[in-house]
């Protein structure tokens, strides 16, 4: 209700609507049968109901206190609303017209249940706006007078409405729409004495078995609709084609609509709610070029038509030219100079003009406007690339600033496309035309220079950008959690949903608490150090979930060790890969000897875009420039690889390690996590009396969907606490990660896991001293030659600081002693001097003065 008011004291009509239950069904009579679930009114005559009225509106939302919240546009509330349906392209229709007239103006925005925005506009004075689908594009339609909109906090049956962050109704006005959008909603009905005339719908007979031919063929161009890739919109462009492309009434559509339904996957149902005859019902609403511009074989009929009509109505100078003027367009298309003569003698009887005097245009194939589906190929090359990108769009993604498709097979995954693959979908996506040598239009193969160019680029307008598949619903940036199935614009992500979760709407603090106890049970047979060490673990499960939230921006390495083997730390990666993933967590190799290989390895990893990635068998030392640079990064290149031009990769999972004794070195102590269990017996690995069984990544798998829907429930109920701050210490690159993950877990009751990131630097610290005083007791007892510092460390290594390394060489010495050179213990400091007389460098170790 507080939501009710507050539009309505902006003037806004409001009206309640009804509501989506937890199942999906509505509250309405119609319950799950309803397709509208949640965004329907609640008031038969809502039109004339829908007030500002605030004793009104209380009484209503006493009466329906779980009422969704709807309110009237056009002149009652004075705003209309350019509404993108995604699921129909209109995320791609706005982003061609955006490209096209430049960017819409800052106005008040929402996000819709299923992904869509909603755009308002202050509406023209003196002007009325109508509602209507697909007029400004396909997916794009328009809500005016005698239309609603469902608006926050409404929650449909796929979602909840959200005021877009910054552009809610008290942050910013409704903006003046721009001319080009105002001048696509015009329409001016072109009548004479109540006649709509050819020029505006045109005059088509019963379609010829030619033209019934032509449909077909062009259908199966169309190519059949994909579940998942788009197959709504697909198939309502199947329906435009053949009622407003082809102008066939729905009878004459019908059999072709069902003989090309039986090439998708699934075909559809024939008939009900969704079903293929609404779809082609709905068809000739989504047409962008004239109706019937696909009927050039019916010019004639058109024009007997049009004659028939201007005799039938008396005749006249006057009519006549105006007759005239609308067959001329229609014969300036017609290139079969047969066709041509029949219709010039159609009209030379009918008007008793000469052939001379009809001022009949001459046919030219560069002028004929393209069709829709048509592409003509010609020398300007990059506008045939541009269009045949547009055309394919609905179809791919953009990853790395590559084209890729996302495959459904036996397992989701992103194929980059090679130039072979985009001829298939160009060929696949539209109809390719050239002009020939006798200046007529003729059909030709997708061209291959073409593919090869979209190839090459990597800025693909219009073009879906897609940074990773997930099958697991993740926690988005507007604190919701996506579980619609397909690609989510906010997200970069495509959702292929093999779980479902229970997370309620507004989680509270004890619900974050009680999740917390329940993932806390699942690894209640592993040993943590510290409560800290289980944060780091829990944080480690939070992350592949939040990382499309925090805009993938860095989170640490989260290190899983223990003393001796056998004690589960692989178990602990692969618990949190089941949950997220379905699958063990992607092992990864650390070999970072060869620096150059190591560069490609990683690059390789990162490209696989794995939501959770383990390196396996870690014993001892961890750390190096290029993983340092890997665990920071929002994106990766190999510096490594001279010569490659790929743009960066978006580097999107989540990373662990994992082995006996981990050790972060050097920088990399600043950017892990460690979770270290306490080993309590001597061979770990016989133990029995498991709670959850000997295989608990096993047990997470069966009952992932508890699991998954408890973490996410840490997340939501964190977000709808207004993420309160816990003044934690804050940390460099990991800010994002740390405001959100971090922040979650300690106002959820755990401990920071920040804590063991500082336990892991003071034991480094302190190894480094016991290491530096050691090189230095090393050096006083050489003669400070390379050679000698060699010998005598040989000699001394007692306690391993050379590694496994078993005799140190000169060569190798540097690396080792460096990290100690000018730095300052006890008093003193490691010297390094150039002997030019004997041409060596020398070391020794000198009090600080």
């Amino acid at each position: 209700m507080k939501a009710a008011i507050l539009l309505a004291r902006r003037g806004w009509a409001v009206v309640p609507l009804h509501s989506a239950r937890a199942d999906g069904s509505c509250s309405c009579s119609k319950g799950a049968t309803c397709n509208s679930a949640g965004k329907h009114p609640r008031l038969l005559e809502w039109g004339a109901e829908a007030t500002n009225d605030e004793t009104a509106i209380t009484e209503w939302w006493r009466e329906w206190p779980d009422a969704n919240l709807g309110v009237a546009t056009g002149e009652t509330s004075g705003f209309f609303v350019l509404d993108v349906d995604p699921d129909k392209g209109g995320d791609v229709s706005l982003a061609a017209l955006v490209a096209e007239h430049g960017p819409l103006p800052v106005t008040t925005q929402a996000t819709t249940g299923s992904g869509g925005s909603h755009y308002l506009f202050a509406l023209p004075e003196g002007r009325v706006v109508t509602n209507s689908a697909g007029r400004v594009g396909l997916g794009l339609d328009i809500r005016g007078d005698g239309g609603q909109i469902v608006v926050a906090p409404s929650r449909s049956a796929k979602g909840m409405y959200r005021w877009v962050a910054g552009r809610a109704p008290w942050e910013v006005e409704p903006a003046d729409a721009p001319v080009w959008l105002l001048g696509r909603l015009s329409h001016v009905q072109n009548t004479e004495h109540g006649r709509v005339l050819a020029t505006d719908r045109g005059y088509f007979p019963a379609a010829s078995p030619e033209v019934l031919n032509a449909a077909r063929e062009a259908l199966e161009l169309h190519g059949p609709a994909i579940d998942g890739q788009g197959g709504g919109l697909h198939t309502f462009q199947a329906g435009a084609l053949l009622r407003h492309d082809f102008a066939l009434t729905e009878a004459e559509a019908w059999p072709l609509m069902v003989e090309w339904n039986k090439t998708c996957v699934p075909p559809w149902e024939l008939e009900g709610g969704d079903s293929l005859r609404v779809m082609l019902s709905r068809g000739d609403k989504y047409g962008s070029l004239p109706y019937g511009n696909r009927r050039s074989l019916d010019a004639l009929e058109t024009v007997r038509k049009v004659v028939s009509d201007w005799q039938s109505a008396g005749g006249g100078d006057e009519p006549m030219l105006a007759m005239l003027e609308q067959v001329r367009p229609i014969i300036a298309g017609v290139a079969d100079p047969a066709r041509r003569e029949l219709i010039t003698r159609e009209l030379t009887a009918g008007t008793g003009l000469a052939a001379s005097k009809l001022g009949l245009p001459k046919y030219k194939a560069e002028s004929q406007p393209t069709k829709q589906g048509e592409i003509r190929v010609s020398t300007d090359v990059h506008r045939v690339a541009d269009e045949s990108l547009a055309a394919i769009a609905p179809r791919v993604f953009a990853r790395n600033g590559v084209l890729c498709e996302v495959v459904r097979a036996e397992r989701t995954f992103i194929n980059d496309l090679e130039p072979a693959g985009i001829v298939d979908l160009m060929s696949r996506s539209a109809k390719y035309v050239r002009v020939d040598e006798n200046k007529g239009l003729v059909t030709q193969a997708a061209p291959k220079d073409v593919a090869t160019i979209l190839h090459a680029r990597r800025r693909h307008e219009g073009v879906r950008v897609l940074e990773a598949i997930t099958t697991a619903p993740v926690f988005l940036a507007d604190g919701s959690i996506l579980q619609e199935r397909g690609y989510n614009a906010q997200a970069r992500l495509y959702l292929e949903p093999e779980i479902t979760v229970d997370v309620t709407e507004w989680p509270s603090r004890g619900d974050a608490q009680a999740a917390v106890a329940q993932l806390r049970d699942l690894v209640c047979d592993f040993h943590f150090l510290t409560p800290a060490d289980f944060s780091s673990w829990l944080a480690a499960l939070l992350t592949p979930l939040c990382k499309s939230a925090i805009g993938n921006a860095p989170a640490p390495l989260v290190c899983i060790s223990a003393a001796v083997p056998g004690s589960g730390k692989t178990f602990l990666a692969h618990i949190i890969g089941r949950i997220v993933t379905g699958a063990s967590a992607d092992i990864r190799p650390y070999n970072p000897r060869d620096p150059a290989e190591w560069g490609k390895r990683l690059t390789s990893f990162v490209k696989s875009a794995a939501p959770v990635n383990l390196f396996d068998d870690v014993n001892g030392a961890i750390g190096d420039e290029s993983l340092d640079r890997l665990i920071t990064a929002t994106s990766w290149s190999d510096r490594q690889l001279g010569g490659n031009d790929a743009p960066p990769l978006p580097v999107v999972g989540t990373w662990l390690a994992s082995g006996n004794n981990i050790e972060p070195q050097g920088a990399t102590v600043r950017r892990v996590l460690m979770v270290r269990l306490n080993v309590l017996e001597e061979r770990p690995q016989d133990r029995t009396g498991f709670k959850h069984g000997p295989n608990p990544d096993l047990h997470a798998l069966a009952h992932r969907s508890a699991y998954l829907s408890a973490a996410l429930t840490i997340l939501r109920a964190y977000h709808c606490a207004s993420r309160p701050d816990q003044r934690l210490p804050s940390w460099g690159s990991f800010g994002p990660w740390s405001d959100l993950v971090r922040g979650a877990l300690v106002w959820a009751g755990c401990a920071d896991p920040y804590e063991t990131q500082r336990r892991a630097t003071l034991e480094l610290h302190d190894t480094d001293h016991d290491t530096h005083d050691w090189w230095m007791g090393v050096i006083q007892s050489s003669d400070g030659t390379p050679g000698s510092i060699c010998l005598t460390a040989n000699q001394r290594d007692a306690q391993g600081h050379l590694g496994a390394r078993e005799q140190l060489a000169p060569i190798h010495l540097k690396r080792f002693i460096s990290r100690f050179v000018d730095k300052p213990r006890a008093g003193r400091a490691i010297r390094r001097r150039r002997d030019t007389g004997r041409g060596i460098t020398t070391y020794a170790v000198e009090a600080l003065t």
